[in-house]
């Protein structure tokens, strides 16, 4: 924050003095153009406003990322259930999304119970992608529990 404010007041003085100096000799700069340091300013303050909402937005998503990470190993080590994997994802989404006010985040739908059980097979397939036995094992598992689960799953090729 102390960098983004820094180069902030940087450019608004760097704006400033460019003004007051064309100002005091316009010979070398185009007569059309036209300096509203109160518009750059308002322009500045919008554009500082938003890299701090990036920056926060960017903190929970690693935080989402990083819980996801944890539950898969989780799922790997045999410590939870595809179930389990799949309400501590929702949870994780459900607090990603929170306070969002553009249009929700992509990714999977968190409400949808089947959705959230293949997204943690995904990650387990991902996490696993140098062990390719051990990531048909585990991701084996996993799709036996989710048609046993979501029995209509059972015919569709998962």
């Amino acid at each position: 924050m102390k960098k983004l404010f820094s180069l902030s007041l940087c450019a608004v003085t760097c704006v400033t003095l460019l003004a007051a100096f064309g100002s005091a000799s316009t010979s070398w700069w185009d007569d059309s153009v036209e300096w509203d340091l109160a518009r750059l300013a308002h322009r500045l303050a919008e554009e500082n406003r938003r890299g701090e909402v990036l920056a926060s937005r960017t903190g929970v998503v690693r935080r989402c990322t990083e819980g996801k990470r944890e539950v898969t190993l989780e799922v790997i080590a045999g410590r939870l259930t595809l179930p389990e994997a799949a309400e501590r994802f929702r949870e994780l989404h459900e607090t990603r999304d929170e306070g969002y006010e553009a249009s929700p985040p992509p990714g999977p739908d968190h409400r949808d119970e089947e959705a959230m059980c293949l997204n943690v097979i995904v990650w387990v397939a991902a996490e696993l992608h140098e062990n390719p036995p051990r990531a048909r094992v585990v991701v084996s598992r996993l799709e036996d529990e989710l048609r046993d689960r979501l029995p209509s799953r059972s015919g569709d090729g998962l």
